[in-house]
């Protein structure tokens, strides 16, 4: 059982992180192209064997068309072999503009839509790896920050002591002491209302290093304050190692640990902040895509009823979140593990 879980946990972090990764190239559109005739499409399924039971190699989707000015399709009888490495809509990846997907058919021929299509006629699998890689990097950049900034200051308080410590410490019970959701608003407050994705990236990425580097910074600096009075350090200042020197080398690898656990626990709490700020609208806007506007999709519960594709996000966040807590919990085990034995 902890053999599957744990294969669980892999398979489920290696393709959202894949797919936030490669969304560029694994997308077959970009996530604001709109097909006006197809709204609501349902799935388009993938096909190896036709009616008559015959085999082919290459993959092939059935088309379909519209027969009412509702959301209702038929399928017909014409085959639309799937491509691959074709030519589509340009992106910037890694500094580059390329022009390559992974799948997709002839230009000349319909949309294929694997997840189905919004109100809008925008495909649901395309927005979906872009709006992943936007809450991801959101989640992964606002880590960063926060332990960068907390074990800056942290450090700084533990080692130094004295005025240092008092003025970093008061500092860091004031941003405790606010209430996250105040602080959100507050600096929403002073920005335009609309403001393009990457300053939105950025900003939401200040709010959490924001929230989150005060907790960092207490338990550093009470481990480097334990640290620092172990034989190996004294034995390094002994010999004249500078202080620079003796942090950087001596403690705060020894915390590496604390801030394993302490990422993977923060990282699904950063993901879902983004996506209940994107939600509430207070984040990502339109046309911009990600994984909480994808959310505004699904609130309507007759569309719901109706297209249950709309529900493939919900799907990714819980999968994803559930993913991250296992092994956090895993992470922490190990932890306490490792601290009866040292």
């Amino acid at each position: 059982m902890k053999r599957s879980g744990l294969l669980f946990i892999w398979i489920t972090l290696g393709m959202v992180t894949a797919g936030a990764i490669f969304a560029p190239f694994l997308a077959p559109y970009q996530p604001e192209d709109q097909a006006r005739d197809f709204f609501y499409a349902p799935p388009t399924a993938v096909h190896f064997f036709d009616e008559q039971g015959s085999f082919s190699v290459r993959p092939f989707i059935y088309d379909y068309a519209r027969i009412s000015d509702r959301p209702l399709y038929r399928a017909t009888q014409e085959k639309l072999f799937l491509e691959f490495w074709v030519e589509g809509a340009e992106y910037r990846w890694l500094g580059a503009t390329w022009d390559r997907h992974l799948f997709g058919v002839s230009a000349s021929k319909k949309p294929v839509f694997l997840l189905g299509s919004d109100s809008l006629g925008r495909d649901q699998l395309s927005r979906l790896l872009y709006g992943m890689r936007f809450s991801l990097g959101v989640g992964l950049a606002g880590i960063l920050f926060t332990l960068l900034v907390g074990v800056g200051l942290g450090s700084l308080a533990g080692y130094a002591g004295g005025i240092v410590d008092t003025l970093v410490m008061r500092t860091c019970d004031l941003f405790l002491s606010l209430p996250g959701l105040f602080l959100v608003l507050g600096l929403r407050a002073v920005v335009p209302l609309e403001i393009s994705t990457a300053t939105t990236f950025w900003l939401i990425v200040l709010i959490f290093t924001l929230i989150g580097w005060g907790s960092v910074t207490r338990v550093i600096r009470g481990q480097v304050l334990t640290l620092k009075e172990r034989q190996h350090v004294l034995a390094a200042k002994v010999i004249g190692a500078s202080d620079w020197r003796v942090l950087i080398h001596h403690i705060l690898p020894l915390t590496s640990n604390y801030l394993v656990v302490q990422a993977s626990v923060l990282l699904p709490l950063f993901i879902l902040g983004e996506i209940t700020l994107s939600f509430l609208g207070v984040g990502v806007q339109e046309p911009g895509v990600s994984m909480g506007t994808l959310l505004n999709t699904a609130t309507s519960l007759q569309a719901l009823a109706q297209f249950r594709w709309l529900t493939a996000p919900v799907v990714v966040i819980f999968l994803t979140v559930l993913s991250f807590n296992l092994l956090g919990e895993r992470l922490k085990a190990l932890d306490r593990v490792r601290a009866r034995w040292w």
